[in-house]
C-alpha cells in the first residue's frame, strides 16, 4: 500500500513533467538552447574533475631474492625405513592349535621362556612329542646295550689276537717236531746203507735166506723213510713264515680286528645318531612351543586359546631390553657414490633432530639395482620409533666445496627453454642470466656440468628478469 506522503510526491513530479512538457512544446527553441548549455557545463565539469595530476617521478625498487651458494653440499629430503634389532614379531614355524597361553602383554620374560603351546589337533594330541619319546626310547635303549655291545667287540678281538697266538704257538711244535723227524729221518738212511752194505757182501749173497731177510728189512726201511721225508717237507712248509698256512693265519687275524674296528664304529656312530635324532625330534617338538628369543617385555600376543595356527602367522610381539635401531636408505649406485660421509645428515625423528653419518654405505647392491646407506640411530629415540615405520632424512649430496668439481643446484632455480637451460646468478647486485650444461638429477637438486663457478649465488625465485637490481636475503 502507497501511504499518502508517496502519493503527494508522485503528484508532483506528474504535474512538473507536464510543465516541463508544456514549456518544450511552446518554446522549442529556447528549450534547444536551455539542453545544450547544460550538456556544455557538464562537459567542462568533467575535465576539470578528470584532470591527470603531475606525474611523480617513479622511484626504482629493489627486489628481494633468496640465493643458493655454490660450494656447499646440497641436501636431499629422502625416506628411511627403520629397523629396530630388538624388537621382533614371533611367527609360528609349525600348524598347530593353541592350547595354552603362558603369558600375556606386559610381562618381562627371560629368554627361552615359552611362551603358549600347541598341539597337532582340537583334542591335544602332539606327533612331535610323541616322535621325540620314539627317539628318546631308542637312544635310552642304544646307551643300555652300548657297554654290553662294546665288552662283546673287545672279547671278539681277545679271541682273534688269540688265535693268532695259538697258530704261532703250533707253528713251534711243529717246528721242533720237524727237528725230531729230521733226526729219524738220517737214523733210517743210516739203516738203510748198512742194510745194503750186507746184501752186497759175498758172505750174505750165498745164503738164500738171510738174504731174503734183509731185503725185507730194506723194503720197511724205505717205506718208513719216504713216510718221514713227506712229515719233513709238510712240516718245513707249515713252519715257513713265507708259506700260505702262516700268511692265512696272519690275514684272518687282521680282517678280524679291522671288522671289529668298523663294528665298533659302528656302534659309536649308531649312539651319536640316535642322539641326533632325540634333539631333532626334540626340535620338532618345540616349534609348538614358541619361547621368548631374548629378555624382554611381551608387548602383544595375536592368538587365542582353541585358534587353528598356519605357518608364518604373527603370534606375539617382543621388545628387549637392549635394542639397536637403523635407518636405512635405499638409493641408486651413482647417489650412494656421491653422499658426503663429512657433512652430518639430519634425520627427523618425530619434533627432534638428530644429526649422524652414515654408519655404512653398501658397496653392492641389496634390493635389486638398490644400495643401502644405514644411520644409527641412538637409544633415546626408541619410544618414538616403531619398527617399519619411515622418517625424513636430509641427506647431504657430494663433498663440501665442490664447485670446483661439480656444483648441485636446487631443481626450481633453472629455466628451461628450447635453446637450452638458463640460471640467474647475482652479479654487482644486479640479476644476470647464465646458460648451464644440466647433469643428473638427485632429488630436488640437479647436477650443473658447465656455466658455474665456485662462490656464485643462484637466484632461487623465479620472479626475475635480467639486468634487474636484487638484493639477498
Amino acid at each position: 500500500m502507497i501511504n499518502i506522503k508517496e502519493r503527494i510526491n508522485l503528484v508532483k513530479n506528474i504535474l512538473l513533467i507536464r510543465n516541463v512538457i508544456r514549456f518544450i512544446e511552446r518554446k522549442p527553441f529556447t528549450s534547444f538552447i536551455a539542453t545544450l548549455v547544460v550538456l556544455l557545463l557538464l562537459i567542462i565539469v568533467a575535465n576539470i574533475l578528470n584532470r591527470p595530476q603531475a606525474e611523480q617521478k617513479a622511484q626504482v625498487n629493489q627486489k628481494h631474492v633468496d640465493t643458493y651458494q655454490i660450494g656447499s653440499a646440497p641436501r636431499v629430503n629422502l625416506q628411511a625405513k627403520v629397523e629396530k634389532a630388538g624388537v621382533v614379531t614371533i611367527t609360528a614355524q609349525s600348524a598347530g592349535v593353541v592350547q595354552q597361553v603362558y603369558h600375556w602383554e606386559g610381562e618381562e620374560l627371560k629368554a627361552g621362556t615359552t611362551l603358549l603351546g600347541m598341539s597337532t589337533n582340537y583334542q591335544g594330541g602332539n606327533i612331535f612329542s610323541l616322535q621325540r619319546q620314539i627317539a628318546q626310547k631308542q637312544y635310552e635303549n642304544t646307551t643300555n646295550n652300548y657297554d654290553l655291545q662294546k665288552d662283546l667287540i673287545s672279547k671278539q678281538r681277545e679271541i682273534a689276537n688269540k688265535s693268532q697266538e695259538n697258530t704261532e704257538e703250533l707253528r713251534k711244535i711243529s717246528e721242533q717236531a720237524l727237528n725230531e723227524t729230521r733226526d729219524q729221518l738220517a737214523f733210517n738212511e743210516d739203516l738203510l746203507a748198512s742194510i745194503d752194505a750186507l746184501i752186497s757182501s759175498p758172505a750174505v749173497a750165498t745164503d738164500a735166506a738171510q738174504l731174503r731177510t734183509l731185503q725185507q728189512s730194506k723194503g720197511q726201511l724205505l717205506a718208513a723213510v719216504n713216510q718221514l721225508k713227506s712229515a719233513v717237507r709238510s712240516a718245513e712248509y707249515q713252519v715257513d713264515t713265507d708259506n700260505s698256512p702262516t700268511q692265512l693265519s696272519t690275514l684272518q687275524k687282521d680282517i678280524s680286528l679291522k671288522q671289529l674296528d668298523l663294528q665298533e664304529r659302528g656302534l659309536d656312530l649308531g649312539k651319536e645318531i640316535a642322539l641326533l635324532n632325540v634333539r631333532v625330534a626334540q626340535i620338532n617338538e618345540s616349534l609348538l612351543y614358541p619361547s621368548m628369543p631374548f629378555s624382554g617385555t611381551v608387548e602383544r600376543i595375536y592368538v587365542r586359546v582353541g585358534q587353528a595356527i598356519a605357518p608364518g602367522m604373527p603370534i606375539a610381539l617382543v621388545s628387549g631390553t637392549a635394542q639397536n635401531n637403523t635407518a636405512v636408505i635405499r638409493v641408486s649406485e651413482q647417489f650412494a657414490k656421491t653422499i658426503s660421509r663429512y657433512e652430518s645428515s639430519q634425520l627427523h625423528i618425530g619434533n627432534s633432530t638428530y644429526d649422524s653419518v652414515p654408519s655404512y654405505i653398501s658397496t653392492e647392491a641389496t634390493d635389486g639395482q638398490l644400495y643401502s646407506v644405514m644411520y644409527s640411530i641412538p637409544n633415546q629415540y626408541c619410544d618414538q620409533l616403531t619398527d617399519g615405520s619411515y622418517i625424513s632424512v636430509s641427506v647431504p649430496v657430494g663433498y663440501p666445496e665442490t664447485g670446483a668439481l661439480v656444483p648441485f643446484v636446487p631443481l626450481d632455480a633453472v629455466v628451461q627453454t628450447q635453446d637450452g637451460a638458463y640460471l640467474y646468478v647475482v652479479e654487482d647486485g644486479k640479476a644476470a642470466s647464465r646458460k648451464v650444461t644440466l647433469g643428473v638429477v638427485y632429488g630436488g637438486f640437479v647436477e650443473v656440468t658447465e656455466g658455474l663457478r665456485n662462490g656464485d649465488q643462484v637466484i632461487l625465485n623465479r620472479n626475475v628478469i635480467a639486468g634487474e637490481t636484487i638484493t639477498t636475503q
